[in-house]
């Protein structure tokens, strides 16, 4: 039980801390999506080799903080995270829909 405790201690300390990042960048696309950057400074050394975390979000979300993935940046000193915005495209009412897999709702 001690154990579990200090392990929910220790996701709560990074997510808290991940919540101020030393670096965030936004870069948008030809097709106005946004994508977040997260470093661990505000200018990484081109010199150095680093992590690259890219995370994922969900359907109907964007890439902001980079599904939780973005705590990483300040946590560590050698990762970069990056958080990608995907299009969704909308549904059509009435639509027959296909069995099996959705194929209107992806990343």
């Amino acid at each position: 039980m001690k154990s579990l405790f200090l392990r929910a201690a220790l996701c709560l300390v990074l997510i808290t801390a991940g919540s101020v990042f030393a670096g965030e960048t936004t870069l948008t696309d030809d097709d106005g999506l946004t994508a977040w950057l997260y470093t661990p400074t505000e200018k990484p050394d081109p010199a150095k080799t680093y992590w690259l975390v890219v995370g994922i979000h969900g359907v109907g979300t964007d890439g902001k903080a980079a599904c939780g993935a973005a705590y990483l940046a300040k946590a560590f000193d050698d990762v970069i995270v990056l958080g990608p915005s995907f299009g969704q495209p909308k549904r059509v009412e009435g639509a027959p829909r296909p069995p099996g897999m959705p194929r209107d709702r992806y990343q």
